[in-house]
């Protein structure tokens, strides 16, 4: 295992000054991993966890902190953070949001030239509201 390789499989990248939350999907920008918000960017991970500080507060890092993310292709069933309003099915094909108003999420839609980022191994059938972490296993890697 490397240093930047944390023991359940995550690597460490440089993240851009933001708060981070578990299962946000990520993309590059400025050199610096950040949430995705388009749904055509090239996605290159899902959040690994959420920055918290010591009393449990939302904590936004200094730009170029490292924090744990995995990388699409994978392979690890992690958790992502769904859209609200999706029904998941076993095996479903996990695509990264296209709605503006959910940047980091994914869904269950392949339209606007969505990102393919995993296949849905949860229960099946299942509807998500709020704040919902799916499991999803990284088993695409856009970038080749």
């Amino acid at each position: 295992m490397s240093s930047l390789e944390t023991p359940d499989g995550a690597i460490q990248g440089p993240f851009a000054a933001v708060a981070v939350l578990e299962g946000e999907v990520l993309k590059v920008s400025s050199y610096a991993l950040t949430q995705s918000t388009n749904v055509d960017d090239t996605v290159v991970g899902v959040a690994a966890q959420k920055s918290i500080d010591d009393t449990g507060t939302a904590l936004t890092l200094t730009a170029g902190d490292y924090w744990p993310y995995y990388p699409l292709g994978c392979g690890k069933v992690v958790n992502v953070l769904s859209l609200t309003g999706q029904t998941w099915r076993y095996g479903a094909i996990v695509y990264n949001c296209q709605t503006s108003s959910a940047n980091g999420r994914v869904e269950t839609s392949s339209s606007s030239s969505a990102t393919k980022i995993g296949r849905y191994v949860g229960p099946d059938n299942v509807l998500t509201s709020g704040e919902t972490l799916i499991a999803v296993q990284l088993c695409f890697d856009p970038i080749g």
